[in-house]
């Protein structure tokens, strides 16, 4: 097997923020599946609802963006390093106000080259951020000696009927993607309770797009 090539991935989706019930799409969940062990067995609660010491600490740094660290696979024989950016919207659970509203979640989350503004820990689960606690062991940090350049996006879309809008999704995923110049994949979540006509739609959407899928459960 050839050495191990390493590749920035960036989980894009509507932010919980955006919508009524500050559901979110599944990002976060989507990942915490993919960076343990047993797929099924992950954390469920990754709420961006916090306090304003949450934000200043040293997971989040005040970014909206967490660094999930890396999880090696293997694909055409070729063993490859995926390290995870997931793009959110932190909000202040107090007045339920975002903590930085410089740029729009659109713009800001398909940046190509990312950079933080000081030590940022691997984020494990909601609790390592409630609790102040420090970097987990054997954790990762962001690196800050270099801007990180982002490889593919992956975009987390709630296929249920009862979760996130999706005209709402499908705006944001259609302006996300215009001209992004790098490779996208459409994930598809909840997917067990699926509502057939979402999924109609999108297929049209990725064969027009011709944007790879992946499927969810």
């Amino acid at each position: 097997m050839a050495d191990e090539q390493t590749f920035w991935v960036a989980v894009v989706g509507l932010p919980s923020i955006r919508t009524e019930r500050q559901i979110g799409s599944g990002k976060s969940c989507l990942i915490n599946r993919f960076m343990r062990s047993k797929e099924d067995d992950y954390i469920p609660n990754h709420s961006s609802s916090i306090t304003t010491q949450d934000w200043m600490g040293n997971v989040v740094n005040q970014e909206n963006f967490l660094f999930w660290g890396s999880n090696s696979v293997a694909i055409d024989n070729i063993r490859c390093s995926l390290k995870i950016i997931e793009h959110t919207e932190f909000y202040d659970d107090h007045n339920l106000k975002p903590f930085d509203k410089s740029e729009v979640y659109e713009k800001r989350a398909t940046k190509l080259k990312l950079t933080s503004r000081g030590k940022k820990y691997q984020y494990v689960d909601y609790d390592q951020i409630a609790l102040n606690e420090n970097q987990p062991t054997n954790g990762e940090l962001f690196p800050t000696d270099k801007k990180v350049c982002i490889d593919v996006f992956v975009f987390v879309f709630d296929v249920s009927p009862t979760g996130l809008d999706f005209v709402k999704q499908y705006n944001m995923m259609e302006t996300m993607l215009k001209n992004l110049g790098k490779p996208v994949v459409l994930a598809f979540a909840k997917y067990d309770i699926v509502e057939l006509k979402h999924l109609e739609h999108l297929r049209d959407f990725t064969k027009k797009k011709k944007v790879p899928t992946a499927t969810l459960r």
